[in-house]
């Protein structure tokens, strides 16, 4: 059995003691190549099922597997952590990446971890509840900035991510137009992205250019970015479509 087949079953197995014990199971957090695995098996499960990741259209989610009468109220076990540095005077800027690697220098499995959303100011990790006091307690450097940590329940946690809206004229609705006008690149360059396994329509995995966009679609693109796609505003005179998207910056 290959790693894909394995995590596969895992959802499954999860569903199943979810379905035998009457509770809620929980996955770990998921990036979109297991997001994509778990849409081909969703049809073999025991239970109902929620996804979320702490914040709407989350790229890393959790998985809920929800039996049927379930007789307790129930929460994702996501905390958000926020992490401000000590001096703001002498703060350096904090990417992705530079939280991430201080996390793994921890010990912390990438799987326990949600989004990572610097700010700044401050930057939100989103976690398993059952890391985030563990995160607080060890994570008092990144690279030269000596930062705080606090906890915030994922109730309290509010975020919106910036988008920056775009409009324009293209030949279609179709996956690699859209794709080429968002981003600024040839649509030769779209569709070679689509073929090699690059994008993700709402966390499935697209890989037939006959795909056409539809109002709300989330698309994920490696290496380039993410983007909803939102309408078509109207039509032109010469039959191309101009379409409304939302970048997330």
């Amino acid at each position: 059995m290959d790693k894909e087949q394995l995590i596969q079953k895992r959802f499954i197995d999860l569903s199943n003691t979810a379905d035998k014990k009457g509770i809620v199971t929980f996955s770990d957090f998921l990036d979109l190549n297991e997001q994509n695995l778990f849409n081909n098996v969703k049809n073999q499960l025991y239970t109902d099922y929620k996804i979320f990741g702490g914040y709407e259209h989350a790229e890393r989610q959790l998985i809920a597997f929800i039996p049927d009468a379930l007789y307790y109220a129930w929460n994702y076990p996501i905390d958000c952590i926020v992490v401000e540095p000590v001096s703001k005077k002498f703060k350096e800027k904090l990417t992705h990446r530079d939280i991430l690697g201080a996390l793994m220098s921890l010990g912390v499995e990438r799987s326990k971890i949600g989004d990572i959303l610097p700010g700044a100011d401050e930057t939100y990790i989103l976690c398993l509840d059952t890391l985030s006091s563990f995160i607080c307690e060890s994570l008092t450097q990144v690279r030269h900035t000596t930062v705080n940590t606090t906890i915030k329940t994922i109730d309290s946690f509010d975020y919106s991510p910036n988008l920056v809206d775009k409009e324009g004229v293209v030949a279609s609705e179709r996956l690699d137009c859209v794709i080429a006008f968002a981003f600024n690149i040839k649509r030769s360059e779209a569709v070679s992205l689509i073929q090699g396994g690059n994008v993700f329509v709402n966390a499935k995995n697209i890989t037939s250019n006959a795909y056409f966009c539809k109002p709300d679609d989330i698309l994920s693109v490696r290496g380039h970015g993410k983007l909803r796609f939102n309408n078509v505003l109207n039509e032109t005179k010469k039959g191309r479509s101009r379409i409304s998207v939302s970048i997330y910056s």
